[in-house]
């Protein structure tokens, strides 16, 4: 992935935000952050769209809710968490809740955060393909159903040892099973 990666960094702390920006410029463009002070501006911010993923600084000031809200606005969007040793249970929490990837502050270097920030765009777009594939083959299996329910021929389907897997309607009726 050598595309230049667009996360909005959503950090109550100005400084913070600003050393973490800092950090990024160390490793070149690969990674541009977009800042804002507080969820309510990331909300808005996230529904205009135009991102490839969020990073969101765990504080005292961030609702337990924040990851399922930021899921809400958009149920695709990467979101990694930043935060302290003393939080590991809040990651462990926001990666329950929806989030991909964390990082820890104490650890933070700009490679791992890109890295991390890699990480999570990866996992979001398997697991969309992922969901798109199951839909796929839910609506494959109901069309061969309806198909297997309509046909007036007698239609059985055995596995490799000879054990019935499918009786349609009309086998049903020829040999008198249900």
């Amino acid at each position: 992935m050598s595309q230049q990666l667009h996360f909005l960094l959503i950090d109550d702390d100005r400084k913070q935000a600003t050393h973490t920006e800092k950090l990024l410029k160390t490793v070149g463009n690969s990674l541009q952050l977009e800042w804002v002070a507080d969820l309510d501006r990331g909300l808005e911010r996230v529904e205009k769209g135009d991102l490839d993923g969020i990073l969101l600084r765990i504080s005292d000031n961030v609702p337990r809710a924040a990851i399922a809200q930021l899921r809400g606005a958009n149920r695709t969007i990467p979101i990694v968490v930043s935060v302290t040793q003393n939080q590991m249970e809040a990651a462990a929490e926001s990666l329950r809740q929806g989030a991909q990837e964390f990082i820890i502050e104490e650890f933070l270097t700009a490679e791992r955060l890109l890295e991390a920030a890699k990480y999570a765009v990866d996992v979001m777009k398997n697991r969309v393909a992922l969901e798109a594939a199951n839909e796929q083959f839910r609506e494959s299996d109901l069309r061969m159903r309806a198909v297997l329910n309509a046909s007036l021929d007698c239609i059985i389907t055995l596995d490799t040892k000879g054990h019935i897997l499918e009786f349609n309607p009309a086998a049903e009726n020829t040999f008198g099973y249900t």
